[in-house]
């Protein structure tokens, strides 16, 4: 039989993978989750997510007007940002995921911004997989709308507690995190349907004390780099001020040893003139006498 010359899709491709990469680490899929509890992320964690994708029947979009074909269908939702969080700008192209995404970055930003005092930070959603960046993984399942990625704060317990809730949430098994090195974020598989029986549930998240110094501490250190950046700006200000005063003043004293040089060469030649003139008379002087002697 004469094989195809069509290539197999895209989605047929990854769908092979995944089932292959599946069959290869069954045994290690089978451990219980309270191993996966260290954000440091693995191979293992990826094939979760993907299998929660294939168990909600997610679609994994390839193109930008993908995404905004499931927007306008209302399988994606728009994340407009409020007071308690915000998206970073031109990093989140597109601002759509899952409505469940949505209600856990509302949830999760209320919670953080009564804990740490500063408003949590998107830095990405719905990814199609012709826009993923380069260091994205393969399996990556932003493409289907159920990820979001969080920017990690300067401050340290904003970032305890941040962990110290998502670490709780994946023990839970409605989540799947990973603390990101490059750019330095986490990364948030949300799994639809455990995520919504969690809320319904009631339960609340575990009692985190972040440090009260923590704003306190942050405050005085902007405050501290202001005023070094104020006194640097006044030193410098200052060289910059004396080195003009410096070079004004040499300057000066340049002109000055000018006119002092041209006033010396003026006196010196006005001397020897008067030099001059006075042995000229001397020598007058002296033949006149010798003709009135002759006399």
């Amino acid at each position: 039989m004469p094989r195809s010359s069509i290539s197999p899709s895209p989605r047929t491709r990854r769908n092979a993978a995944l089932s292959l990469l599946a069959l290869t680490t069954c045994a290690t899929c089978a451990t219980p989750l309270l191993q996966a509890q260290s954000l440091l992320g693995s191979h293992e964690s990826l094939l979760r997510q993907n299998e929660e994708a294939r168990e909600h029947d997610f679609t994994y979009l390839r193109t930008s007007s993908d995404v905004r074909d499931y927007a306008q269908q209302g399988l994606l939702v728009r994340l407009p940002g409020n007071s308690d969080y915000e998206l970073a700008g031109e990093e989140v192209s597109f601002p759509y995921a899952r409505p469940e995404v949505k209600t856990f970055v509302e949830r999760l930003s209320t919670q953080y911004r009564e804990a740490c005092g500063e408003r949590l930070v998107v830095t990405s959603l719905t990814r199609p997989i012709t826009r993923q960046p380069p260091n994205a993984s393969a399996i990556s399942v932003h493409p289907t709308g159920m990820a979001v990625d969080l920017r990690r704060s300067d401050s340290s317990g904003c970032r305890q507690w941040l962990e110290t809730v998502l670490l709780d949430l994946e023990g839970k098994g409605v989540l799947e995190a990973t603390r990101e090195q490059y750019p330095p974020h986490y990364h948030v598989a949300v799994f639809p349907n455990p995520y919504l029986q969690y809320v319904a549930s009631g339960e609340a998240l575990p009692e985190i004390q972040v440090a009260k110094s923590t704003h306190e501490t942050a405050y005085r250190t902007r405050i501290v780099r202001a005023s070094s950046r104020h006194r640097a700006t006044r030193r410098g200000s200052r060289r910059a001020a004396v080195a003009v005063s410096h070079r004004a003043s040499s300057r000066h004293h340049k002109a000055a040893a000018r006119i002092v040089r041209a006033a010396n060469h003026r006196t010196t030649r006005h001397r020897a003139t008067v030099v001059r003139a006075k042995s000229g008379g001397s020598r007058h002087s002296h033949s006149r006498t010798p003709i009135a002697r002759a006399r």
